[in-house]
């Protein structure tokens, strides 16, 4: 908001006045209304809710980041979006086709909508089959997943041939379509018509929600069939393969992957730890039906893709992946020694393209270009950089950023912290460029909180950078209430909520008055040691030390909110912090504890190394000393904070057991939402309202006192009543650690 004054205040002469009339005329006439003291134009805008965020159109970006899909000949792309209905409690989606016109702006020629009622997305795993067919797995209300086809001239989608009874997880085809491959798995899951149920089960490396949910961990099935030929299973001769696979272009090859398990020697070998996750290249020759490693290195699991092709099938090429020749030389603490590759499939030979950590955006076979988009293990990308194979020879070529096409037309997505996406196209053979899609114009409605980056050091001296939202009408000199939302920052994305729906509404609450910040996840030399826990506990003491420095925060009215791998952040800061902390949301997060331990270490990988290395050893004989003193499951005495624990799936009920019941064993304030069939970050409209409405009704209701006036949630705030009486006990018997009571 602009404001005018008169300097000082001091009133103004006739004869000094006289000169400016002129002035003040035209002032009065040019100058927008808000400038001469009425009401702004934020003012007048609304703050975002959390229906609004729900029913926002999200371009779904596919492996790498890539947000447009281009035929082979580049004269057509498809976009996908998909957006919550609150009224159906679906997610819609939609696959747009757009057809380049030289000299004119694409054109949307096709349309294609599919909605699921579950978290399992309505389409994944985009694929041109040709110039005018696209394919797509999809999902149509509660189905099962299974592949389509679109034929774009005849407008036409139809399911492509899968056996009975199987759901569809990956899947390829050739051009011609003479050849396709399906990764499938049987539907049925329960183990109640198993032989050797009477006889007893012998256990060994099942999950022990698995088994307490009478559920069989059934494999995953490769299937090879063709235009003439019904699908038939590949015997995979004991490799457990993963969700995805990937045929050369002649169908001769296909290409699958395996995970390596935590505690192999290979990864020790290779110098990459259990809990970075690892997996193999496997490659079947579709007409022998022989399996062997594509190449005989470790890969990494995170963010890992299928493989691309050279046109006549000779070489695959694979990123974030050791060569055999190099099996590097890492220090604890630091990144494996990674490489983008072109591997031989008939002689396996492998030769290095790039080093380092990477996200494959796009391959143009024909011209032979690659472009990557190199990143930090933990940490925002960096600027794409392209390659180009000649003679035998890759080399770096110029690129420019936000490239998803190096054929000339282009589709790039801007945004940034405060900027929302839109994608622009631009086609250098005919200078034609612009804007192609504003996902959501009716942000234009809204009112936005502003997003800063900011920097600051916590008691140990290390630096962190992250985001702060400030409320949407900030005033200075006001102190707020602080919510802390940790696991990720990224000032390059447009974030409303956080870097998931598991509980953050990082925008949600700037609109009603909150400071949210949003915090990385501690240094790479200090994840996975005993060091892991102080190192959050500085970057968040730092924090909030900072903004009171500032005079924007009230430090006795402050949230923490924590998900997946930082839900441990949250629990040992809660317990090891003298800062009070108002109240706490632990989303579908690890707690490093002794219940979470045993309920997965028997499955080996990196589960037990984790939790081990965090606490300083195993749990047994002289080990056990050490997790008495620091896990977080055996000094749940500490915590005097309010907890909402967010379970999602069956297995997260079990992580959340040894918090839950523990707390309640101590009289201490702790209330557990499960929801069974939500996924790691909620899609489903229902679960993201119970998950993150149910975040904020929380925070609103320790930190400021507030209740929302909807006679539905009567209930719940009776229940959260009783759960302040047990609150106000505690901190009687603690004052140190006393918030404002409302």
């Amino acid at each position: 908001m602009y404001r005018v004054m008169i300097s000082g205040g001091k009133y103004v002469t006739k004869s000094a006045l006289y000169p400016c009339c002129l002035w003040t005329l035209v002032l009065l006439i040019v100058l927008p209304p808000y400038i001469l003291g009425q009401s702004s134009p934020t003012e007048s805008l609304r703050p975002i809710t959390l229906s609004d965020s729900i029913e926002m159109s999200v371009v779904s970006s596919g492996p790498g980041g890539q947000v447009a899909y281009f035929s082979p000949r580049r004269d057509r792309f498809a976009i996908v979006l998909h957006r919550g209905n609150l009224a159906k409690d679906s997610t819609e989606y939609s696959l747009l086709i757009y057809r380049i016109q030289s000299g004119l702006k694409p054109v949307r020629e096709s349309i294609v909508h599919l909605s699921s009622s579950t978290d399992v997305p309505a389409m994944s795993n985009i694929q041109w089959l040709n110039d005018s067919a696209i394919a797509f797995i999809g999902v149509d209300g509660d189905s099962a997943p299974q592949a389509y086809s679109f034929e774009i001239s005849q407008k036409r989608l139809e399911k492509l041939p899968t056996p009975h009874g199987f759901t569809v997880l990956g899947f390829d085809s050739t051009p011609d379509r003479s050849v396709f491959a399906e990764i499938l798995r049987q539907t049925r899951s329960d183990c109640s018509s198993e032989p050797s149920r009477a006889a007893g089960l012998l256990i060994t490396t099942q999950q022990l929600a698995d088994l307490l949910s009478d559920t069989c961990s059934s494999r995953n099935q490769l299937f090879i069939g063709g235009s003439k030929t019904a699908p038939t299973e590949v015997p995979l001769r004991g490799v457990s393969i993963l969700g995805t696979v990937s045929l050369s272009p002649d169908g001769r090859y296909a290409v699958v992957m395996e995970s390596i398990p935590g505690d192999s020697d290979e990864l020790k070998r290779f110098h990459i730890p259990p809990d970075y996750g690892a997996l193999h290249y496997f490659l079947i020759d579709t007409h022998t039906r022989t399996i062997r490693l594509l190449i005989d290195a470790p890969a990494l699991s995170s963010r890992s893709r299928e493989p691309v092709w050279s046109r006549d099938g000779r070489y695959a090429i694979v990123t974030n992946t050791c060569l055999p020749q190099m099996p590097g030389t890492v220090t604890a603490g630091t990144a494996p020694s990674l490489f983008t590759a072109e591997v031989d499939v008939k002689t396996g030979a492998a030769i290095k393209i790039s080093n380092g950590f990477a996200d494959l955006l796009t391959w143009d076979s024909e011209a032979r270009m690659l472009q990557l988009r190199p990143r930090q293990l933990l940490g925002p990308s960096q600027p794409p950089v392209a390659y180009h194979k000649q003679v035998g020879t890759w080399i770096e070529v110029p690129s420019r950023a936000g490239i998803e096409s190096q054929a000339g037309a282009e589709v790039s997505d801007k945004e940034d912290m405060n900027t929302p996406p839109r994608l622009y196209f631009s086609d250098d053979r005919t200078k034609e460029k612009g804007l192609l899609l504003d996902p959501n114009p009716q942000f234009r409605d809204f009112a936005f909180g502003k997003v800063e980056q900011i920097e600051w050091s916590g008691p140990d001296g290390q630096k962190t950078t992250g985001g702060l939202y400030l409320p949407t009408h900030f005033t200075d000199g006001k102190k707020y209430p602080l919510v802390i939302q940790l696991e990720g920052w990224d000032p390059t994305e447009f974030w409303i909520d956080g870097p998931s729906t598991a509980g953050y509404a990082a925008q949600e609450l700037a609109g009603r008055g909150f400071i949210v910040a949003q915090l990385p996840l501690p240094a790479l030399h200090d994840l996975t040691t005993t060091k892991e826990g102080a190192a959050a506990i500085s970057a968040i003491e730092g924090l909030i030390d900072h903004l009171e420095q500032q005079g924007i925060v009230d430090q006795q009215r402050i949230g923490l909110l924590g998900w997946s791998r930082t839900g441990f952040h949250v629990r040992y800061f809660l317990e090891f912090s003298k800062y009070p902390i108002a109240a706490a949301v632990i989303a579908d997060g690890m707690d490093a504890s002794y219940f979470q331990y045993l309920s997965w270490v028997n499955i080996g990988g990196s589960a037990g190394y984790t939790y081990e290395r965090i606490n300083g050893g195993i749990p047994f004989g002289g080990g056990l000393d050490s997790w008495l003193k620091n896990a977080t499951g055996f000094n749940l005495a500490r915590v005097h904070t309010p907890v909402l624990l967010l379970g999602f799936r069956k297995y997260s009920l079990l992580n959340n057991w040894e918090w839950f019941t523990g707390l309640s064993q101590l009289h201490k304030p702790v209330e557990l939402i499960w929801l069974p069939n939500a996924i790691h970050s909620p899609q489903k409209p229902s679960e993201r309202i119970t998950a993150q409405g149910g975040a904020i009704d929380w925070l609103s209701f320790w930190l400021e006192g507030t209740q929302d006036s909807d006679p539905q949630k009567a209930a719940q705030y009776a229940r959260w009543k009783k759960l302040r009486e047990l609150q106000n006990t505690d901190l009687k018997a603690n004052p140190q650690y006393q918030t404002p009571q409302n």
